[in-house]
């Protein structure tokens, strides 16, 4: 029996009542959140709302799930046959020559050889433990012959999904931000054979992995923006369909899991980050999939289940940092399930628990070696990027402490409440910014109802998972400074089954208590779901440039002045005056839209007693408006020349061009 709430019996006056006062107190809170009021009361009357309306509502039965599955009848696998003992073999060999090649190659040099050996280890591990009785062509076609509207469904969301991600890829957001660039550009240096080495660090210390997979793309679909895109698109819509087989295991109900996914395919924020070159979109992705095949291997009790699992969480470390979340909440998922069941005594349970997590560990190690062997090699590049952004390591701590006088548990708890609540109070930096409710209005009051109950089942092993990626993804964060809009995206798309799931059970809970009738609640539950994603697809849709949401003064200067130059001359030579605030190379979403160009940083002010720099085909000289006096020494150089000055889009002056042919 799946895990399911259970609502009071409708003459029993204290389920509607609190069902109201909690909805009335959850507005309350959320309203003073969008205003900007963090103080306590806003957040206990929303924390209090959140109680009333999940806490008299859901009983804490035991939820079925069994750790270990019945037996089939078929005798148990001998672990000595040679069936498993060849392909096992072959796969501690190729890891063994993968580790010390590794570690014994100049860096320099080309990785071909280890990347097939590497993937040959895991497949050689799967096969070892493949089970060879099941038939799965059977099982999936007498799953699917009880699902077939589902999937009809499911299919039409995943495909809408596809073409909201790929529509005009190069023009929503019409800004390449300055880290997006630098992704694009070192994929680009991929594409030419500059990087041969696929193991190394790239940008930010992130594995070069994604910028080899994003190279592929760029040199199919272009070597441009639009191109540099598509992989993170694909990444965006291929969440769809993981996220309906997620919510429909995990709830048993047809109606959250299409919701959920149904709101995944249209959350502004998820969209964002699908149509940027980042690798944001396939974190969450594997943050789905691990969920996926750990309960999968929870329920069947297979041992090739538990090791593609470990896989899944290991080539999840190839992505954005985000998934290091992973590593603890595997185990904690694991252990949770080990204490809610009872059925076997203590020693064949922690037994049974450290086999799983013996087996989940020889799977992570497989796909993490060939990075590992690379750490081994140059150790400070393992956590270069999080030392600076860790409020340990970079000081901010003692910092804080010093200015404000508060004590370091005081500081930390502020942390953990703001990472916390992000989806609903926080404010965050950088990449995507919105003002709270950061996950719009009709997410929030349904993503509130549904953490809630995942919080309070958090010890269940159907809600251990994602109870574990939330409050662990924001323990994470609340170690780092400032609060990134990228660093919550392993938690990100669960906000949308969080929704789905509150908005289900305020519906059922509306209708037990006959405020609705069925066909009511059925239509409520639809309109919810439409609502949250027509609200969604309008805040991200709305226009295409919002420098406001996802830019900055200077990096609409790099993007208004790529255009400039390409609409002038793609070839042209730019001399940069933008010092001291600004240098051309250090924007690379401006190096990569012009890559033709022959740049020059002129951090000293030009003069009359300097001498004209030689000009040969177009040159442009670009000032800043706060060294616009410098344009008058320029047009007695060469008074042929013509000037333009390029706007914000308040009409502000970004940038005054001075163009010599």
């Amino acid at each position: 029996m799946l895990p399911r709430w259970r609502v009071m019996k409708s003459h029993d006056l204290i389920g509607p009542w609190c069902l109201g006062v909690g909805v009335v107190l959850l507005l309350v809170g959320q309203r003073a959140f969008a205003h900007r009021d963090h103080g306590g009361l806003a957040l206990a009357l929303w924390a209090a709302g959140v109680l009333m309306v999940v806490a008299p509502h859901l009983t804490f039965a035991a939820d079925g799930r069994r750790s270990t599955p019945p037996s089939d009848g078929r005798p148990p696998r001998r672990l000595v046959s040679r069936r498993v003992l060849v392909p096992a073999g072959a796969a501690l060999a190729c890891a063994a020559l993968v580790w010390t090649v590794q570690r014994s190659r100049p860096v320099s040099e080309p990785r071909a050889d280890i990347v097939t050996l590497w993937l040959a280890s895991m497949v050689f591990a799967v096969f070892a433990l493949w089970p060879p009785t099941i038939s799965w062509r059977e099982r999936i076609v007498a799953w699917s012959a009880h699902r077939k509207t589902e999937l009809f469904v499911v299919a039409g969301i995943t495909a809408g999904s596809a073409g909201l991600m790929l529509f005009r890829l190069d023009e929503y957001p019409v800004t390449m931000g300055g880290d997006e660039g630098s992704f694009a550009v070192l994929s680009r240096a991929v594409l030419r054979g500059e990087v041969p080495n696929v193991f190394v660090d790239g940008y930010s210390g992130h594995p070069m992995i994604w910028n080899y997979l994003q190279a592929t793309f760029m040199s199919v679909f272009g070597d441009d923006v639009a191109g540099a895109r598509v992989l993170a698109a694909l990444g965006g819509a291929a969440c769809v369909p993981v996220m309906y087989v997620l919510a429909r295991r995990l709830t048993g109900r047809a109606s959250v899991a299409i919701g959920a996914a149904a709101l995944l395919a249209t959350f502004h924020v998820h969209l964002f980050w699908s149509r940027s070159a980042f690798p944001n979109s396939w974190t969450s992705w594997f943050a789905l999939v691990v969920l996926v095949l750990l309960d999968r291997s929870l329920v069947s009790g297979r041992p090739v289940a538990l090791l593609v699992t470990g896989i899944a969480t290991g080539l999840g470390q190839y992505l954005y940092f985000a998934n290091r979340v992973l590593l603890l909440v595997v185990p904690v998922v694991l252990v949770v399930t080990a204490l809610a069941d009872r059925s076997l005594g203590v020693r064949r349970t922690v037994a049974l628990t450290f086999s799983r997590i013996a087996l989940v560990a020889c799977g992570f190690l497989l796909a993490v070696l060939p990075q590992v062997a690379y750490y081994t090699v140059t150790p400070g590049h393992l956590n270069s990027r999080a030392d600076t952004v860790s409020i340990f390591k970079s000081g901010w701590l003692d910092t804080e402490v010093a200015a404000t006088g508060r004590s370091r548990p005081a500081i930390l708890l502020d942390q953990f409440v703001d990472a916390a609540m992000i989806p609903f109070r926080t404010e965050l930096h950088l990449h995507y910014r919105q003002p709270p409710p950061y996950v719009g209005w009709p997410l929030a009051l349904m993503a509130a109802i549904g953490l809630g109950i995942v919080t309070l089942r958090a010890l269940r092993p159907a809600y251990a998972g994602l109870a574990a990626i939330y409050w662990l993804s924001a323990a994470g964060i609340a170690t780092t400074v400032p609060h990134s809009s990228s660093r919550w995206t392993t938690m990100m798309p669960l906000v949308c089954l969080f929704a789905a799931v509150g908005l289900d059970f305020v519906v059922r809970s509306a209708g037990t208590h006959r405020l609705v009738g069925g066909r009511a609640a059925h239509a409520l539950v639809v309109l919810g779901v439409v609502w949250a994603s027509a609200w969604s697809l309008h805040r991200y849709f709305e226009r295409p440039n919002q420098p406001d949401v996802y830019s900055d003064g200077n990096t609409e200067v790099a993007e208004r002045l790529a255009h400039f130059i390409n609409a002038t001359d793609p070839h042209a030579t730019v001399y940069f005056s933008g010092a001291p605030r600004m240098y051309y190379t250090g924007f690379q979403n401006l190096v990569f839209r012009t890559p033709y160009v022959t740049s020059i940083d002129v951090p000293e002010p030009w003069s009359d007693g300097d001498s004209p720099p030689p000009v040969d085909g177009t040159t442009i000289f670009v000032l800043f408006p706060d060294r616009s006096v410098e344009l008058a020494t320029l047009e007695r150089w060469y008074p042929d020349g013509t000037q333009e000055i390029v706007d914000d889009q308040a009409r502000s002056p970004l940038f005054v061009a001075y163009v010599v042919r």
